[in-house]
């Protein structure tokens, strides 16, 4: 992605990497979803055992995510939430 990821603001997050703190660094990111560019804050760290997507400020917010894993493979749809 091109990001140095150290040079983000720095924050201990407990719990992530079993029950232990976990270093990240936040960055201003923007996404490409469902045909919209939106702009938020991500959080990288290299202390993580699984890739996972954190957070919901900026994007849960804007979005309705379904995900159904009865398929196979599994699918997941997403709805923009209207804000009028």
């Amino acid at each position: 992605m091109g990001i140095d990821i150290t040079s983000g603001i720095t924050s201990t997050i407990k719990g992530m990497s079993q029950g232990m703190g976990a270093e990240f660094y936040f960055h201003k990111v923007r996404l490409l979803v469902a045909g919209e560019a939106l702009e938020i804050t991500a959080g990288f760290s290299h202390q993580l055992s699984v890739a996972g997507l954190l957070g919901q400020s900026g994007f849960f917010n804007n979005f309705i995510v379904t995900f159904d894993f009865t398929p196979h493979p599994p699918s997941f749809d997403i709805q923009r939430i209207d804000r009028n």
